[in-house]
């Protein structure tokens, strides 16, 4: 299935890291986010993203392979429950059952 194919290559081809470096080495260390496109990430001599990052490039995969995603935001951090501080994407099969690919956190 695609989707487990993009899936398996973005979780073993992309590192994990915070934001907070990133913003940091560009010098904006007060920004909220950092955000790296899906073709700059791929081009990076050791790619390396947050979840959102996973998620833009997980869904430009998806999407180049005409499998329709759907975002999904949560909030996951116990301590703040009410801060939206998680995002994923998901694919869209057939009779609308979403298929959360989450590549970015976990096993």
């Amino acid at each position: 299935m695609k989707c487990w194919g993009v899936y398996w290559w973005v979780k073993h081809c992309i590192r994990f890291r915070l934001d907070e470096g990133a913003m940091e080495q560009v010098g904006a260390p007060d920004s909220q986010d950092f955000l790296t496109a899906p073709d700059v990430l791929l081009r990076l001599k050791d790619p390396a993203e947050d979840c959102d990052g996973f998620t833009m490039l997980e869904a430009a995969m998806l999407t180049v392979l005409d499998v329709p995603v759907v975002i999904a935001t949560i909030a996951a951090n116990p301590s703040e429950p009410r801060r939206w501080s998680h995002v994923f994407p998901c694919a869209l099969l057939a009779g609308n059952t979403l298929l959360p690919l989450d590549a970015s956190h976990g096993t």
